[in-house]
């Protein structure tokens, strides 16, 4: 990204977020906390974007609490989800693990396959950085399931390309192989997740 191209970036972001706090104030000023949850969620999506972890962090806290005022178990999901990500972002583990867990359970009660598929891929990657084989391998089985039952072809793909991922960091390359010849068959060609699975193939057969 050039300077420029940098530059008009951050307007950009910048716009968002007086756009967004706009929003959040009249959303308090009317008493509409649902309103301002959703809010602070794009905040906090923002805060992701600019890699300001405190500001992700900060708002996504604030939505959960209001979700859990509100017994929002979706909005709770969703926010704890998020979290999760900023944690593991920010290096707090224990914190991270603690977040998609209760998710998980969340989305569970609800019965809401393609939000437990998303916690477990998101668990696979931090067990698979932790160095957890078993216990990615484990979440990315139970992704893989959910977006079968759900005829989710690209989240199929995704469950898959991770796997070989996991099995090629443990020297397992053989296995690895086989998983990412099956992920691209189901992703998109020439999706960001489509390339980044055949650079790990031409990678592993290199």
């Amino acid at each position: 990204m050039t300077d420029q191209e940098g530059d008009r970036h951050s307007e950009r972001l910048r716009r968002q977020q007086e756009v967004f706090e706009q929003a959040l104030r009249a959303f308090r000023e009317l008493q509409q906390p649902a309103g301002e949850a959703q809010v602070l969620l794009s905040l906090g999506r923002l805060g992701i974007e600019r890699r300001d972890w405190a500001m992700a962090t900060e708002h996504y806290e604030r939505a959960l609490d209001i979700y859990r005022e509100l017994n929002d178990r979706h909005g709770q999901a969703q926010a704890l989800l998020a979290l999760g990500l900023v944690y593991a972002a920010r290096g707090a583990v224990a914190e991270a693990l603690d977040a998609y867990e209760l998710a998980l359970n969340l989305y569970g009660q609800l019965e809401d396959l393609r939000g437990q598929a998303q916690v477990l891929n998101n668990l696979g990657l931090l067990y698979a950085e932790l160095g957890r084989q078993s216990e990615a391998v484990a979440a990315y089985q139970a992704a893989l399931e959910f977006t079968r039952h759900l005829e989710d072809e690209q989240g199929e793909g995704r469950a898959l390309g991770n796997l070989g991922y996991v099995y090629a960091t443990a020297g397992e390359m053989e296995r690895a192989r086989i998983y990412w010849h099956q992920a691209l068959r189901k992703l998109t060609p020439g999706s960001s997740e489509y390339e980044q699975v055949r650079a790990w193939l031409q990678g592993g057969e290199g």
